[in-house]
């Protein structure tokens, strides 16, 4: 059995949802601290000549060390109605939108008071629109978590009751405990993500960007295939 973490992210990219497709448990870290200018609270869209990038304005002050369940959301800016029209004004003629967009239309309007809500309300949606029925937890009502690495490993793996910890893209084998998680029982994978092609609105494929982008310009099935295909994942040890 897998499981897989990583910190909720605003609208993920596909290499995201597809290591949650790979794992039977994915934990949302909502307890880490939150980390401003970040894909927790942005991402980037496209149109024909490159990417917008689309921001929910938080309420953070640099010192503030919260944790990423604890920040609000900022009403006092106009974000709402601009991300809405950003996506309709790019998107509304591409192939996906008309059987999307009512179901994330829903999520957007309403009045989200901490990120994390909107974050995760958003993800649940991906999830179920690619029929991905990994089991979702969220760390701090599981107590998961660790100051060290390896502690948070052990932790998301015992939790779980999981034997191989999955790992995403570019993560170092050094940082990784071995001989503790080893004299456990347990294993490390490591993903393997090659972007999927499809008929994008840029000139040029753009990649790295919002997994909103897929949904919006292919059929659902199309979208299922295209993100539980791109991925695959090795044993490390």
């Amino acid at each position: 059995m897998i499981v897989s973490a990583y910190q909720p992210h605003l609208m993920p990219w596909l290499g995201y949802i597809n290591r949650i497709h790979l794992a039977d448990f994915f934990v949302l870290m909502d307890n880490m601290e939150y980390t401003h200018n970040h894909n927790i609270n942005s991402n980037k869209l496209v149109y024909q000549h490159g990417t917008i990038k689309v921001v929910v304005p938080v309420k953070y002050k640099g010192a503030s060390k919260k944790q990423i369940k604890d920040i609000e959301i900022n009403y006092s800016r106009q974000w709402k109605q601009k991300l809405i029209k950003t996506i309709v004004h790019h998107y509304n003629a591409r192939p996906g939108f008309a059987a999307f967009w009512d179901a994330l239309h829903e999520i957007l309007k309403k009045d989200h008071h901490f990120l994390f809500d909107l974050d995760y309300e958003i993800i649940q949606l991906i999830l179920s629109w690619l029929y991905i029925d990994t089991k979702v937890i969220i760390a701090s009502e599981h107590q998961m978590g660790g100051a060290k690495e390896s502690d948070l490993f052990i932790s998301l793996l015992e939790g779980t009751g999981c034997d191989t910890m999955l790992v995403g893209l570019g993560a170092s084998k050094k940082y990784v405990h071995e001989e503790e998680l080893k004299q456990k029982g347990f294993h490390l994978a490591g993903q393997i993500f090659h972007d999927p092609q499809y008929n994008q609105k840029s000139v040029v494929m753009l990649t790295g960007i919002s997994s909103l982008d897929l949904l919006l310009n292919v059929s659902r099935d199309e979208a299922s295939r295209l993100v539980k295909g791109a991925g695959s994942y090795e044993i490390r040890f």
